[in-house]
């Protein structure tokens, strides 16, 4: 779920019901997110079989290595795990903090960013793209990308 429901929850008053549970509220929210996840999949492989269909193949050389193919599903998933940690930090801020909005907007933009969906990182410059890989932000496009194209340089 994210971190836009979770603020407006609060502010709301809606998360003292999850405060009187005995389970915590995180597990409704991990569920939430992963059926999230497994839906977007469904739908991203019937497009992607699709596209194999008619257009007889992908335009990239794709690694066949199990290894890597193990190595980047394993990628992806803790790639999502972080995204979920990230939007459920900014999230529970709204405890604290009135409006969460703009701390949204500047995590999605610095995420979008440097995560290589707007330029891939290798495109940045050089001062720009030694800071990069010690965010966290990388590991949610990028990583897999590179590691699934056997690009994967010794960073």
């Amino acid at each position: 779920m994210g971190e836009f429901f979770i603020g407006a929850r609060i502010r709301r008053g809606e998360f003292s019901n999850y405060l009187l549970r005995p389970t915590s509220f995180v597990y409704e929210w991990i569920s939430n997110n992963f059926v999230e996840k497994v839906y977007k999949i469904i739908i991203l492989s019937i497009l992607l079989s699709a596209f194999y269909i008619f257009f007889g193949g992908f335009p990239i050389n794709i690694q066949t290595n199990f290894q890597l193919v193990f190595l980047s599903v394993i990628s992806i998933i803790m790639g999502a795990m972080i995204n979920f940690i990230l939007d459920l930090i900014i999230g529970i801020s709204a405890f604290w903090l009135d409006e969460i909005e703009v701390l949204n907007g500047t995590n999605k933009t610095v995420a979008n960013l440097f995560s290589g969906k707007i330029v891939p990182i290798v495109f940045l410059p050089s001062f720009l793209g030694a800071f990069v890989i010690y965010l966290p932000y990388r590991y949610l496009i990028s990583f897999p990308i590179e590691l699934v194209l056997g690009k994967l340089n010794n960073q």
